[in-house]
């Protein structure tokens, strides 16, 4: 099985818990019904994956526009802690911290918290290799701001050496507002799993039931891929609120 496969495989193997969870209310419709409920979710989670694929190209654009800012000498810690402080204050509340790495993973540049270093990160050494943007794990900040989903880019001076790595943080409470889940119909739920059936996060609109508290009621799932993460994102709405919208022509 190639290594592309077998991501595909274990994405979908991680998000059958939501499928069984959700898929309850499919027995329940009809045919024609069925079709439509289903596609109308497909479409949400699409829109889902493409507002996360928006987030992710604004801070690719962030990070290019500071990345000719930013200095990697690290006796330029303060100058870099202005110029991110700065930046940051331009930001929507979601991004957490914006900070430079040297090629030993120190932190020479911080825009709030301390100077954690990142060296042993996945994003960094993934960076440090040369690819062009990272979408990390979910991790706990060293810099006491709670779970963050890192998005880093390595950092080239004139004779293209990577000699450090920008990275800006997402908070990831706040995908709950880049993905708008309130503009979904109570009771549905959004689950984000990585390639390797590692899950992101799992958000529920309110009184939706949570993946650990199935409550009695029918859904039907829908599912995308996002274009800047390796993530499979599902989209679960209750068949009722489906219906309506459909029947409403939206």
């Amino acid at each position: 099985m190639s290594r592309g496969v077998r991501r595909i495989v274990l994405a979908a193997v991680a998000a059958i818990p939501l499928v069984a969870l959700f898929g309850t209310g499919l027995s329940s419709q009809r045919g024609v019904e069925e079709s439509d409920a289903q596609r109308h979710a497909a479409g949400a989670a699409r829109a889902v994956a493409a507002k996360i694929d928006r987030h992710f190209g604004e801070l690719e654009y962030l990070l290019h526009r500071l990345g000719a800012a930013v200095s990697t000498d690290p006796g330029d810690v303060e100058r870099n802690d202005a110029l991110l402080r700065g930046a940051k204050s331009e930001q929507p509340a979601i991004i957490a911290n914006i900070f430079v790495l040297a090629r030993d993973g120190s932190n020479i540049g911080n825009a709030v918290g301390q100077h954690a270093a990142a060296g042993d990160r996945e994003y960094f050494q993934r960076a440090m290799a040369g690819a062009p943007l990272v979408v990390g794990h979910a991790i706990r900040s060293r810099s006491n701001l709670g779970w963050v989903i890192p998005v880093a880019r390595p950092l080239h001076n004139g004779a293209g050496e990577i000699r450090g790595v920008l990275t800006a943080a997402t908070s990831l409470d706040g995908l709950r507002d880049v993905i708008d889940v309130d503009e979904l119909p109570p009771g549905s739920v959004v689950r984000i799993v990585r390639d390797d059936g590692t899950e992101v996060t799992t958000i529920a609109r309110d009184g939706a039931a949570s993946a650990a508290d199935p409550a009695d009621v029918a859904r039907v799932a829908g599912f995308a891929r996002t274009r800047r993460a390796s993530w499979l994102i599902t989209v679960a709405l209750p068949t009722d609120a489906a219906a309506v919208r459909l029947a409403n022509g939206q």
